[in-house]
This record gives structure tokens, sequence and C-alpha cells, in this order.
């Protein structure tokens, strides 16, 4: 990388042919390094793992970085300005409100 990065710069400076030339090579080198490092490393976590579906998974999350990112709804505005605060009553008003918009849409249609 090092390497890579002095070429750079000397191309920039020099605008020559043969040293632009040098640091392409040497950036495919390193992108090519890193690439196929990466697919090691995920290759050897996911095979560590791979016996135990809780911990395979987990592992997953961690390496493509996604977290779980969950919203708990704790109240809702229904029609008439009346809001819903109860579990039971917010899964009722979403049940409701799906059963509901395909006739609606429907019927709005020319």
């Amino acid at each position: 990388m090092q390497n890579r990065d002095y070429l750079k710069k000397k191309a920039v400076k020099s605008g020559s042919r043969n040293v632009h030339e040098a640091y392409k090579r040497a950036r495919h080198e390193v992108n090519k390094l890193v690439k196929n490092t990466k697919t090691k490393y995920f290759m050897n976590a996911l095979s560590e793992n791979n016996q135990n579906p809780k911990t395979m998974w987990n592992t997953i999350r961690t390496l493509t970085n996604k977290n779980s990112k969950t919203t708990n709804i704790t109240e809702i505005h229904v029609e008439n300005d009346h809001s819903v605060t109860e579990p039971k009553q917010i899964a009722d008003a979403f049940n409701t409100f799906f059963i509901n918009i395909g006739t609606q849409l429907a019927d709005a249609l020319p």
C-alpha cells in the first residue's frame, strides 16, 4: 500500500506515462490482495461457526455490519384523533388498516 501511494504521488507530480502504468499495476495488486484477504477472513469466520446456526447468523450480522434496528411502536393515531397505546389494540388497528386499504384503493380508481 505504501508503494502504491508513493507511485501515485510520483505519477501525479511527474505526469509520466510509465510511472502512471506502474501505479496502476500496484493499485491492481493491492486491490486484489485486499479482496483475497477479506474473502479468506469471511470464510474462516463462517467456517468456525457453521455448526451452530445462531452463532453463524450473529457472525454474518457482525461481518456485514447489520445491526438489528427494531423499533417499538408505543402509540398510533387512528381516525377521529383517537390514540391507541395497548399492543393488542395497535395490532388490531394495523390489521384493520391493511384489510381495508385494498378495497379503498380499488374504489378510488376511475
